[in-house]
């Protein structure tokens, strides 16, 4: 990233806007607590089995199947 921002001629000539956008990027929604979820995949010895999603799991479950499910009707 750093090699094409300095190749990019309109970045050259305005650091402080880059920079600006850049700090908006990473404060926004986007990267908002990345960071602690980051660090919890990141952790020695981690397995994504550690992670409770039972609640996920329903939800979808009746999102997708149930009696309005959207795959409803997909199913045999």
């Amino acid at each position: 990233m750093t090699l094409s921002l300095r190749r990019d001629p309109y970045a050259r000539r305005h650091p402080l806007r880059l920079a600006r956008e850049a700090y908006t990027l990473f404060r926004g929604p986007l990267f908002k607590g990345l960071g602690r979820e980051l660090a919890q995949y990141l952790r020695p010895g981690f397995h994504p089995d550690d992670i409770d999603t039972a609640a996920l799991l329903d939800q979808w479950r009746v999102e997708l199947f149930g009696e309005d499910g959207v795959l409803t009707d997909h199913l045999q």
